[in-house]
């Protein structure tokens, strides 16, 4: 269900002004995607722009509401999972890339080995840059900790405290890594 600011025809409009090209898109847009509008009874307004007099509670939609229905299709398995993350690594490009031109294959009906063939290099790289990420997060943050105690002893250099705000910019990129992934992993089912 969802809820539009555009309207289809002019009667839609009470107060503020029609644009023809706005509804010819919104309409098209309708139409393509399959949509259709909510039989509605009662009065045509809900919110009324002109006075700015309100007709329902607050709680009502001030517009007609559209319904998507969308039919499950099935694309056969997926191949092989890519975590948004993974395009942000230094390293990932040049994998894919390494991996991919060394794999040959006889004819194009063999691509899906090759898939499958990448797909057990990602499994390794992912693995050993999750681990080298996890090593690197744990030698940051007893950097990080040793520095506190310099720095909280009043005995801290600029460069120490330098070194510091560089750690912590490090631990913070890769953090949001870490939780981009967890994110990603949550919403999508696969």
């Amino acid at each position: 269900m969802g809820d539009w600011n555009a309207v289809r025809i002019s009667d839609e409009r009470c107060g503020s002004v029609f644009c023809s090209q706005d509804a010819y898109f919104f309409n098209e847009f309708v139409d393509h995607n399959d949509l259709f509008e909510v039989p509605l009874g009662g009065l045509n307004f809900t919110w009324w722009n002109k006075s700015g007099r309100l007709i329902f509670p607050r709680g009502f939609s001030d517009h007609s509401p559209l319904i998507l229905f969308q039919d499950k299709v099935d694309f056969r398995p997926t191949y092989f999972k890519i975590f948004d993350s993974w395009f942000d690594r230094h390293d990932f490009d040049d994998t894919v890339k390494i991996v991919w031109d060394s794999i040959s294959v006889d004819s194009n009906l063999d691509i899906v080995a090759k898939f499958r063939l990448l797909k057990g290099h990602l499994k390794n790289w992912i693995h050993n840059t999750r681990s080298n990420e996890a090593k690197r997060l744990k030698e940051i943050t007893s950097k990080i900790d040793e520095l506190d105690i310099i720095i909280d002893s009043g005995y801290a250099t600029n460069s120490e405290i330098d070194t510091r705000n560089t750690l912590s910019s490090e631990k913070n990129d890769l953090l949001k890594i870490i939780d981009l992934d967890s994110l990603q992993k949550a919403i999508v089912k696969w």
